[in-house]
């Protein structure tokens, strides 16, 4: 998977922890991008 930064990395893997049920929801790209706004 390609992250923007490491900022963006630390983030995404956060956001597992704290939302493993949208892993499942969303397509990879849709969370990716959420990840990167919240970056």
């Amino acid at each position: 998977m390609y992250f923007v930064s490491n900022e963006h990395e630390q983030n995404y893997k956060k956001m597992l922890l704290l939302f493993p049920e949208a892993r499942k929801q969303n397509p990879d790209r849709e969370y990716q991008v959420a990840c990167y706004m919240r970056a």
